[in-house]
């Protein structure tokens, strides 16, 4: 008889299901796809900034190879407007180069200003990088100019043979 009442006890209890149901397990799935999905986004953008990082590198290296070879010229007169095609790691870099100004003392050009523009085709389309160089015969003739010094002779008033301040040796020399 004890185990009559036992028994019928049990039948009136509720049962308690340990487990999720299927909204639950809905609900978990749907967040868990949310997590994954921001996590392979940022994997994504990672790797596009690299490639784009390297590409914006590649272009400079080739920008780079192009102004050696324009360093190389004998002289300043063969600087031109002009372009030229660099491959690195089989990619396309389009340089190409215009003369933006001149410098000149006693009709000699001394000095050339020219604006670089380089073209690759990105991750995610066509990608330009510019910037300005300035190429001269002598270095002294810029700089002088650059300090607002006055240019005397086809000589900016700087350095050896500074005729305006008679400075005629190395820096850091007595003046007569």
């Amino acid at each position: 008889m004890k185990n009559k009442g036992l028994l019928s006890r049990l039948c009136k209890a509720k049962v308690k299901r340990k487990g999720f149901t299927l909204v639950e397990v809905l609900i978990s799935m749907l967040i868990l796809a949310i997590a994954l999905f921001a996590i392979a986004g940022m994997f994504v953008s990672a790797l596009v900034l690299q490639l784009s990082l390297k590409d914006r590198e590649n272009a400079q290296l080739a920008s780079l190879m192009v102004l050696q070879k324009l360093e190389a010229l004998e002289s300043i007169d063969a600087l031109t407007v002009s372009s030229d095609v660099i491959e690195i790691e089989g990619k396309p870099y389009a340089v190409s180069w215009i003369v933006e100004s001149e410098d000149s003392v006693g009709g000699k050009v001394f000095g050339k200003t020219l604006t670089f523009d380089v073209a690759w085709e990105g991750v995610r389309g066509e990608k330009r990088l510019s910037f300005v160089n300035t190429f001269s015969r002598s270095f002294g003739y810029t700089r002088g100019k650059r300090l607002g010094q006055e240019i005397k002779d086809g000589k900016p008033g700087y350095g050896y043979g500074d005729t305006l301040q008679d400075h005629t040796g190395p820096p850091g020399q007595n003046k007569k």
